[in-house]
C-alpha cells in the first residue's frame, strides 16, 4: 500500500511539473552565440569566464567545463558524438534493467499534452542514449546535435551536459543554455536525474529532459527527479512483486 501511494504521489509531482513547464513558452530557439570564453594561462592552465554572468558560472558547471576542455572537447566543434547502433545496441537497451518499464516510464513523462515542449532522454550509466520520447517538433533539431538513440552523451564526448554531468556527479542537475560548455547545444536546457538500483544503490540509468532553454529551471529539475524515483520505485517493485522475473542486471 505505502508502495502504490508514493507512486501516485510521484506521479502526480510529474504531471505538476509538465503541466508548468507546457505552459511555458515552447518557441524553438534561436541559433546559439558563444556565451563564454577559455583563458589559458602560463602554464596552460584552462580559466572558463562566462559572458552571461558577472559571477562566472556555478561551481559544478566550472567543474564539469574543465573536465571536458581537459578530455579535449572544443566549443565550436560540431561533429557528431559517438553513436552505437545495430544489434550490439539492441542488446545492451533489451538487456538493461529499466526495458520492462520504459513503456510505463515514457507514458508518464511523455505521455499525450505532457510532450509539446519537451523530449524525454533515458540513458544508461554510461550516458548512451537508450530511449527518446516526446515532441516530434524537437527531435529533429536534437537529432541534428546528435541527441539521438545510440548516442554517448557522457562530457569527455560532448562537454557539459545535464546526463553527463549528472552521472558524473551522481545526483540532479540541470544545465541550462550558456552553461552548455559546445556552442550548438547552448540554445537547449536539459535537467537530470541518476536512477539508482534500489537494492545495491548502484547508479543504473539517467533520465533527462530537454527543451528550449529558457526561466523554470527549477520546473524541469523537479521533473526529472520525480521521473527518476518512479523508475526506482519501478524497480522495487519488480523485484519484490511474487511472480514477476527480476529485474535484469546492467552490465
Amino acid at each position: 500500500v505505502r508502495a502504490g501511494a508514493v507512486a501516485r504521489f510521484v506521479h502526480s509531482t510529474i504531471i505538476a511539473a509538465l503541466a508548468c513547464l507546457a505552459m511555458a513558452d515552447g518557441a524553438l530557439p534561436a541559433a546559439a552565440q558563444p556565451a563564454f570564453w577559455v583563458i589559458r594561462d602560463a602554464d596552460s592552465t584552462m580559466t572558463v569566464v562566462s559572458r552571461t554572468s558577472r559571477r562566472g558560472p556555478r561551481a559544478e558547471v566550472a567543474a564539469s567545463w574543465q573536465r571536458a576542455l581537459a578530455a579535449g572537447v572544443v566549443p565550436e566543434d560540431r561533429s557528431e558524438p559517438v553513436i552505437q547502433s545495430g544489434a550490439q545496441f539492441e542488446q545492451i537497451r533489451s538487456r538493461h534493467p529499466l526495458a520492462p518499464h520504459v513503456a510505463e516510464l515514457l507514458g508518464v513523462l511523455a505521455g499525450d499534452g505532457w510532450a509539446d515542449d519537451h523530449l524525454v532522454v533515458i540513458s544508461d550509466a554510461s550516458g548512451v542514449i537508450l530511449w527518446l520520447a516526446g515532441s516530434p517538433v524537437l527531435r529533429g533539431p536534437l537529432d541534428r546535435i546528435g541527441i539521438t538513440e545510440g548516442a554517448h552523451w557522457d562530457e569527455f564526448d560532448v562537454g557539459t551536459n545535464a546526463i553527463g554531468t549528472a552521472l558524473h556527479d551522481e545526483r540532479a542537475t540541470i544545465i541550462n543554455g550558456p552553461e552548455h560548455l559546445v556552442f550548438a547545444h547552448q540554445p537547449w536546457l536539459c535537467a537530470a536525474d541518476v536512477v539508482r538500483d534500489p537494492s545495491t544503490g548502484r547508479v543504473l540509468a539517467c533520465i533527462d529532459l530537454t527543451s528550449p532553454a529558457r526561466d523554470g529551471r527549477s520546473i524541469a529539475l523537479a521533473a526529472a527527479r520525480a521521473g527518476a524515483r518512479l523508475a526506482e520505485l519501478l524497480l522495487e517493485r519488480r523485484s519484490s512483486t511474487p511472480g514477476l522475473l527480476p529485474t535484469p542486471a546492467a552490465d
